[in-house]
């Protein structure tokens, strides 16, 4: 992880070789290969579980190394793929192939979306605290 403090009231953080490792990491097999558009599709949010077939214990093992990588990234580094690892963490009891699928799509976009800009933790909201004075905080709750 990088850490950037060269901007004035900015915090910026990058794992690109993090990111790179989850991404190299990830198996070689027919649902892995290749690149996505989006880090989710329309089918997000279906759990049809009457047909899917369960995944083996090795194959849960990895599906929940993988999220669990993939939600570390997503909250310091990679937000736009919060939504799809946000559902993926719900499917780490029984995932099954269809849960599969979606974790390789977002492993799949990470391949071929590299961020355009780093994420600037301070966009998205305003600091919690403050120093006022010397010793005086200031704390929105």
């Amino acid at each position: 992880m990088t850490i950037d403090y060269s901007t004035p009231g900015k915090v910026i953080f990058r794992m690109d070789n993090y990111v790179d490792g989850i991404v190299s990491e990830a198996k070689d097999d027919k649902f892995m290969n290749g690149t996505s558009p989006d880090p989710a599709s329309e089918h997000l949010f279906d759990t049809s579980d009457n047909d899917a077939v369960p995944l083996n214990s090795e194959s849960v093992e990895y599906f929940h190394t993988m999220v669990a990588k993939l939600l570390f990234v997503s909250k310091w580094a990679r937000p736009e793929i919060q939504q799809a690892v946000a559902f993926l963490t719900t499917r780490i009891k029984s995932p099954n192939e269809h849960d599969y699928k979606k974790l390789s799509r977002v492993i799949r976009y990470l391949r071929g979306n590299q961020p355009t800009s780093p994420f600037d933790a301070r966009s998205r909201r305003e600091p919690r605290c403050e120093v006022v004075d010397r010793c005086v905080f200031r704390c929105a709750l």
